[in-house]
């Protein structure tokens, strides 16, 4: 039986490769929940205003979920009388040791319905929502 010839650059490329991977497994930066749940609630308010309901549905309470199926959601939020046009997130204040959060959003829209000169006004104002942490998941928590 023939040893095998020892070759120093595969060998520094072996270390070099488990170094690398080594460095990639550092652990990510950690963000605060309010981070998390700023970046959570913009995004469902993006799937609002695009009208991308299933999508929003996804930020939902698993339970709010349960009892509002994916496609009666898109439904009920497409025959609602308003225009959502913007949003935007402005604070997330949360109490992790209450695995809850108020989220303060500034939110622009379009009445749908009412009388004819108030069909284009654009109104903007501040939203109030409620998230809560369950499994390890911020929440949104339907009113």
């Amino acid at each position: 039986m023939t040893k095998p010839d020892f070759n120093p650059l595969a060998a520094a490329a072996a270390v070099a490769a488990l170094l690398l991977l080594a460095a990639c497994q550092q652990p990510a930066e950690e963000r605060s929940a309010d981070e998390i749940v700023q970046e959570r609630a913009q995004a469902r308010w993006d799937a609002l205003v695009n009208e991308e309901f299933a999508a929003a549905w996804e930020y939902y309470t698993p339970g709010y979920r349960q009892m509002s199926p994916q496609d009666a959601f898109a439904a009920d939020m497409s025959a609602r009388p308003v225009q959502w046009n913007a949003a935007t997130v402005v604070s997330a204040q949360c109490q992790e040791a209450e695995s809850k959060c108020t989220v303060l959003t500034e939110v622009t829209y379009q009445p749908g319905g009412g009388a004819e000169e108030l069909r284009n006004v654009e109104i903007t104002r501040d939203l109030e929502e409620q998230w809560i942490l369950m499994d390890g998941q911020w929440w949104y928590a339907a009113n």
